[in-house]
């Protein structure tokens, strides 16, 4: 197999659009240009499919999702709230006149998301309210993973995408750092794709 050497900047846009954990650089390139396989292995369909679903403009298509979740950052974050305030951002990011929406979530007696502190706070007792990272928006940080999970996917649901990427952007949201891969391994990829 030939060895080419390419740009920071070229390999950190290759690792942020790593879909799955192993994914060799040639599958990600084959992915993102729509280049068929050799050998009909079966895997020609699933490329095209997935080409397919991140060139679509539509804000709630998995692979663009999957940005979020390949994200080194979003892995270096160290516990559930990090994991969660991280995403939250990315949502808004994507969509910052829609994110308003969740403004209208919360539970039986307080509210998840407010333009304040205070205001989360006045809905209920230690609430621990955090700003999301890039919004004004503020949001509950005290409930348990459980419910931090069913927040994400409100918000997804409420901003309409699809339920294939609400349920990996709720698996991703757990205790685990890194998904099973080696923290060793993450801090790797984290020095390369910070330097230069």
């Amino acid at each position: 197999m030939p060895v080419i050497e390419v740009d920071q900047d070229v390999y950190v846009h290759l690792l942020r659009n790593t879909v799955t954990i192993g994914e060799s650089a040639s599958d990600i390139l084959r992915r993102l240009l729509d280049v068929p396989r050799p050998h009909n292995d079966g895997s020609t369909a699933r490329t095209s499919q997935a080409h397919s679903a991140r060139t679509t403009d539509a804000p709630g298509t998995p692979n663009e999702f999957s940005e979020c979740l390949s994200d080194p950052l979003f892995h270096a974050e160290h516990d559930v709230v990090g994991k969660f305030l991280f995403a939250l951002s990315y949502i808004h990011r994507r969509d910052p006149k829609g994110f308003e929406k969740v403004l209208n979530l919360s539970g039986r007696r307080r509210k998840y998301f407010g333009r304040s502190s205070d205001e989360l706070k006045k809905s209920g007792r230690s609430v621990f309210p955090k700003q999301i990272p890039g919004s004004p928006y503020y949001v509950v940080t005290n409930n348990d993973t459980t419910k931090k999970r069913q927040v994400l996917r409100d918000v997804m649901r409420l901003l309409r995408y699809s339920d294939e990427a609400i349920n990996a952007a709720s698996s991703a949201i757990n205790h685990s750092r890194t998904r099973g891969i080696p923290d060793k391994v993450w801090n790797i990829l984290l020095e390369d794709a910070h330097d230069g």
